[in-house]
């Protein structure tokens, strides 16, 4: 770098040789110092005119001429080393985030996009940068968006934004590189896994409810839905579909957050039918992602259980006291579609002390439709006089039915 007196002394060198024009100027001096940076002010003498003598010719020339261009002169020279000093600059690309792990995402998906910054950290303007991606991996992940189209002034930025869409399972690695000439190359690491997509699954698959009387539910029957895929599901949903769809019940719904790969909930289903016959439906359980899991559901609407009893009288002839007649046999059936529950026996009405059931095959048992069993009774009067009682028989569901005895005791 050149001192100011330095140049300025050049400046007043070439000035003072313009100004001679066509006089001649001898001078002798050490070049090698010049080039060097450096004068150290002595010439030898020259023969030339005493440009300070006035010129019958010329108008006279303010005596400190020189001096002042010689300033400008130096300034012009200071402005030029300026304008060098800053083309010796070098333009720096970086980029941030350096790193970025989309974590992991469902094949045949893409997640959001993300936002890579690219900024000038040099002192001089880059080129047009020029995002690529590259790695293992390059295909399973996009460059949406690049938003660097021309280049970076000093401390300029702009925006590359690139989503994962991996199209298989695994562990996924790539680079994200931006470079510029001049700028250099800055590279971000990109990193992701491919999961399986979301999938539902219902067990049982199917469920026969089997005979179940009109206007009565059965038992609750739980079907456990779980997902099978690699990454969370979405909410699942239940709900009912097909021909006889009114006929069944989600009775409880256990299925109300997303669902983790491999966790499970349940929901409970009953089934109800109104009107007699065979009746069909559908279990669906959808949810986004996750699809949809269907458990098929059947059953047959029936009418209800219905204890009949034969005969429904019976009058025992005149029997003395203190002795027993013969047995007469009633036999209890059940007139209904379906089974009835526990039966159970007894006498009842004004003289119940005065018959005997002597034998009891019902009591205890259900009777599947159309069944029977029966029942054994017997007249044992103590009193003389006509005697009156009932047979019931009862059992829930399947209602109650009875038989009306009579007698005289002599």
């Amino acid at each position: 770098m050149k001192t100011k007196a330095t140049r300025r002394t050049l400046a007043l060198f070439a000035l003072g040789a313009f100004a001679l024009g066509g006089c001649e100027l001898i001078a002798e001096f050490d070049r090698s110092k010049i080039d060097a940076g450096s004068l150290d002010g002595s010439f030898p003498d020259v023969s030339q005119p005493d440009v300070n003598q006035p010129d019958v010719n010329q108008p006279d020339a303010p005596a400190d001429t020189g001096t002042d261009a010689a300033d400008a002169a130096a300034d012009v020279v200071d402005a030029s080393d300026g304008a060098a000093d800053a083309d010796a600059g070098v333009a720096a690309l970086g980029i941030a985030p350096a790193t970025h792990d989309y974590l992991t995402v469902a094949t045949g998906t893409s997640t959001a996009d993300v936002t890579f910054t690219v900024t000038n950290t040099g002192s001089a303007t880059s080129g047009v940068p020029n995002a690529a991606l590259s790695g293992t991996d390059a295909s399973q992940f996009v460059i949406a968006t690049n938003n660097c189209t021309a280049a970076l002034a000093p401390n300029a930025t702009c925006t590359v934004l690139v989503h994962f869409s991996p199209t298989t399972t695994g562990a996924k690695s790539a680079s994200l590189g931006v470079s510029a000439t001049p700028g250099g190359t800055a590279s971000a690491t990109l990193a992701g896994t491919g999961a399986a997509p979301a999938a539902l699954s219902i067990a049982p698959a199917s469920n026969p409810y089997g005979d179940q009387a009109t206007g009565t539910s059965s038992a609750d029957v739980t079907f456990t839905v779980t997902n099978t895929g690699g990454v969370n599901s979405g909410v699942p949903s239940p709900a009912l579909s097909g021909t006889n769809s009114t006929e069944f019940t989600v009775a409880t719904n256990n299925c109300t957050a997303a669902l983790a790969p491999n966790a499970n909930c349940t929901v409970l289903v009953h089934f109800n039918p109104t009107t007699t016959g065979a009746k069909s439906a559908s279990l669906d359980v959808s949810a986004t992602p996750g699809g949809t899991a269907s458990a098929t559901l059947t059953g047959n609407g029936v009418t209800p259980a219905q204890l009949a009893i034969s005969p429904t009288t019976n009058t025992y002839a005149d029997q003395p006291i203190n002795t027993a007649s013969s047995d007469v046999t009633f036999t209890v059936s059940n007139s209904g579609g379906a089974t009835t529950g526990t039966l159970a026996t007894a006498l009842s009405g004004a003289d119940p002390t005065q018959f005997v059931i002597s034998t009891d095959n019902c009591v205890g048992t259900t009777l599947a439709p159309a069944a029977t069993c029966t029942i054994l009774v017997h007249f044992t009067p103590t009193t003389t006089g006509a005697k009156a009682a009932s047979l019931d028989v009862t059992a829930t569901p399947g209602g109650s039915a009875s038989a009306t005895l009579g007698g005289n005791g002599v």
